[in-house]
């Protein structure tokens, strides 16, 4: 996921027109089929963007940390229409909310926001699009050995604190089936598991999946 973080004199300028938001982990930030009100930009925290479909299953389209703003949130302020997603607080955030009358008008008067915002439109859809491109034509061994060497720092990090139900819902599918694949991992000596935990113990064999 590309990083798309506002310029630093953009933040100013929002600072100055904006009310501090203080949210606590699991807080929902949007509903899907909510309307949006508010432009915002996230100082501290990360929000988890995400879809889920009719059976419960969860997919992760993006994270929205300090600096950042939300494309779904974007879209909905410049289109009148409801969110598609659902957002959810991943852990304390606080974050700048800017009016979204104010915010509208910005766009059409602010040529550095515009663009900005135009080009934040563009990085999040390409980025998408890899998502789709990533469930649609990898193999899920492929995608959750990526997923498990992004989350480790390349296997640095060694021991990776997380449910089962958690990577389920990063990479779209279900507990059950994520389950299959550790245990199967695990077989071949390139993770350990733990109740909550992952070790990380053959960074090459998880490299070899991913070719």
């Amino acid at each position: 996921d590309l990083p798309v973080r506002l310029p630093v004199d953009l933040i100013d300028k929002i600072r100055s027109r904006s009310t501090l938001v203080e949210l606590v982990e699991g807080t929902a930030y949007a509903r899907a089929g909510s309307p949006t009100r508010d432009f915002a930009v996230v100082v501290s925290g990360s929000i988890r963007v995400y879809r889920t479909e009719a059976g419960g299953r969860e997919i992760t389209l993006y994270k929205v940390g300090p600096g950042e703003c939300c494309l779904l949130n974007v879209l909905g302020l410049l289109s009148g229409q409801p969110s598609p997603a659902d957002a959810v607080c991943e852990s304390d955030v606080t974050a700048l909310a800017v009016p979204g009358a104010t915010f509208r008008s910005w766009v059409r008067s602010d040529d550095d926001l515009s663009t900005f915002v135009f080009g934040l439109i563009s990085r999040r859809v390409t980025a998408m699009m890899g998502l789709v491109e990533d469930v649609a034509f990898r193999r899920l061994d492929e995608r959750l050995a990526r997923f498990l060497l992004a989350r480790s720092d390349g296997g640095r990090t060694g021991v990776l604190t997380m449910t089962h139900e958690v990577i389920a819902g990063e990479l779209g599918t279900a507990r059950e089936v994520v389950s299959r694949q550790l245990k199967a991992l695990e077989r071949k000596g390139a993770v350990g598991l733990g109740w909550g935990r992952i070790e990380i113990k053959d960074v090459r064999l998880l490299e070899d999946i991913t070719h």
